[in-house]
């Protein structure tokens, strides 16, 4: 993996630590190197973070020492997708929360126009969708395709999450 800081095996170390949970490697790596970037991003690979990656993994405490570190919860990939949007998208309902309250910006999208719900959504994860609506997502944002929340669970037949937004959507547009 390449990193954009220039770091060499630093910059990759602190990729595979994020994505694993190793906290004193992230330490470790971020202590080693005045000139790491904690949010560098990794060529090659859609342009994520280690904050992304930490996200996408339900690596919670990674997480949070990275944040602490200074990565930017908000920081967007290539395709415009922040770390919220990773989280959402696995259904890591608690990193969805722990992003939240660091800052995560529940109203950003993709380049497509989709949001953390939107992601949320299609795979089905009822919890995140219920955890995101609470936070201020708006469940009846459509992406530029014209989609919901709603319409790509319903794509999915993602039963629960359908039965959540259309009892959200219904509240809402009445």
């Amino acid at each position: 993996m390449a990193a954009t800081t220039g770091a060499g095996d630093d910059g990759a170390s602190l990729f595979e630590a994020a994505k694993t949970g190793s906290v004193q490697e992230i330490r470790r790596v971020l202590g080693s190197r005045a000139k790491l970037d904690v949010n560098a991003r990794n060529e090659g690979r859609a342009g994520c973070t280690a904050l992304h990656y930490a996200a996408w993994n339900g690596m919670i405490a990674s997480a949070e020492c990275l944040i602490d570190a200074g990565a930017d919860v908000n920081r967007a990939d290539d395709y415009g997708r922040t770390p919220l949007h990773y989280a959402a998208r696995m259904g890591h309902t608690v990193m969805v929360e722990r992003l939240a309250a660091r800052g995560a910006d529940l109203h950003a999208v993709q380049q497509l126009g989709s949001g953390a719900l939107h992601y949320a959504a299609l795979d089905g994860h009822a919890a995140t969708c219920q955890r995101l609506v609470k936070l201020g997502a708006d469940v009846t944002k459509p992406n530029e395709a014209g989609s919901t929340p709603l319409a790509l669970a319903e794509v999915r037949d993602q039963a629960k999450a359908i039965a959540y937004l259309r009892h959200e959507t219904d509240k809402r547009l009445k």
